[in-house]
């Protein structure tokens, strides 16, 4: 299973199908839940336990749909990495309105197993969302745009936080 995007309503309904999904409950995953003009970002091991989080947060109320990004292959520092990255691509593309996340997502870039592998894969992650229609614009134009490359959601290289110390 790679990369397989299910959309749930974001309400209690849509909670009562992700928690019968069979990675729901004890799996890593990225989600965005949205409507037409706000996104929100995040990853977790709990998807079930993290919505009806969000659920429950009234500045979410006016959010509609989520969609959760199931791989098998997916662990704990891969959903990090994404969700840091999905925060930093969706604000570039400006696909929504608005980004809700008050964070930037793991900030401190680090090696994990595979990490080559998944930072690959991440392109094909991002193909699969403009399908969805959650981002308008390719990851090469993205990237080559200055508002990315000097974004503060960058994070710094292991090199960068050893010079800055």
């Amino acid at each position: 299973m790679k990369n397989e995007i299910k959309t749930f309503s974001f309400d209690e309904n849509g909670l009562k199908l992700v928690k019968q999904t069979q990675k729901g409950k004890n799996w890593p995953v990225v989600y965005l839940i949205h409507n037409d003009d706000q996104l929100y970002i995040g990853e977790t091991t709990s998807v079930a336990t993290r919505m009806g989080q969000h659920l429950k947060n009234p500045e979410k109320q006016s959010l509609a749909v989520m969609e959760i990004v199931f791989d098998g292959e997916y662990n704990k520092s891969v959903v990090l990495d994404y969700e840091q990255r999905l925060i930093k691509c969706c604000s570039a593309d400006k696909n929504f309105k608005e980004i809700l996340n008050r964070n930037k997502g793991q900030q401190a870039a680090h090696e994990y197993f595979k990490r080559d592998y998944y930072r690959k894969q991440f392109s094909s992650l991002w193909k699969e969302l403009q399908k969805h229609g959650l981002a308008k614009n390719s990851l090469e134009i993205i990237e080559n745009d200055n508002i990315f490359k000097f974004s503060p959601y960058n994070a710094l290289t292991g090199e960068q936080n050893e010079v800055s110390v």
